[in-house]
């Protein structure tokens, strides 16, 4: 999963409608991944915000009169009846219970809790950015490894002449911030993940400024004998 997708589930995760194994899985993430971590904070500081606002609730006398109201109107009564001048003493309360039944709807809606959403930096927003990699194209500068885990060692134990075909995102400072497996051996695809995270880039650039790049790649395990004589 890329950080957008993690980011996606943090209301359900704060809310605890989240099953475990995505539950241990989102803290893993947050755990190895500063970015993700200040979003969720972030969530966190501002659901305590809102909770803590007082809540809105609606006077003793309005609320009567208004059941008064409603009571009157189920009886099904001419609206011109009501406003009719044989009938003064109806018109003077009529503005007051108008505006009580407006209050009255409006309060469920003020009481509806808000799942506020964090707005994301602007710096984020970039093309070029963690969360908007940008593919490789002309003038765009593709990432160098400058140092890499042993995926053999990854890989161990696969059958042989088996190909990976998976997408990492290389950030601004050279790391490997996301991979994703798009095709091969499933039972292969966490180790082969883990070892890809570990390697390291000089960043990809584009315009001269540093920028984080996604590499589509095909890994292949192929067997080499010796020929026999």
């Amino acid at each position: 999963m890329s950080c957008r997708d993690v980011r996606a589930l943090f209301s359900e995760y704060l809310d605890g409608e989240l099953a475990p194994a995505h539950a241990r899985f989102l803290s893993r993430h947050v755990e190895s991944c500063p970015d993700c971590r200040l979003h969720l904070d972030q969530l966190r500081d501002t659901l305590e915000l809102v909770a803590g606002l007082p809540r809105e609730s609606s006077p003793e006398p309005i609320a009567v009169r208004v059941r008064e109201r409603l009571e009157l109107e189920s009886r099904r009564p001419a609206l011109r009846e009501l406003l009719r001048p044989a009938r003064p003493l109806l018109r003077p309360r009529f503005a007051p219970v108008a505006v009580a039944a407006f209050c009255l709807m409006a309060l469920p809606i003020l009481m509806v809790p808000i799942r506020p959403t964090v707005p994301a930096p602007a710096e984020s927003l970039l093309s070029g950015s963690e969360s908007r990699p940008l593919a490789l194209a002309p003038g765009v500068l593709a990432p160098r490894l400058t140092a890499s885990a042993e995926l053999d060692d990854a890989l161990a134990g696969a059958p042989a002449d088996r190909t990976w075909f998976v997408e990492t995102v290389v950030t601004r400072d050279g790391r490997v911030s996301a991979v994703r497996v798009l095709g091969g051996d499933s039972a292969y695809a966490a180790p082969l993940a883990y070892a890809l995270r570990q390697e390291r880039f000089e960043p990809g650039r584009f315009q001269g400024r540093p920028v984080a790049v996604s590499l589509y790649r095909l890994i292949s395990r192929t067997e080499v004998r010796a020929p026999q004589t």
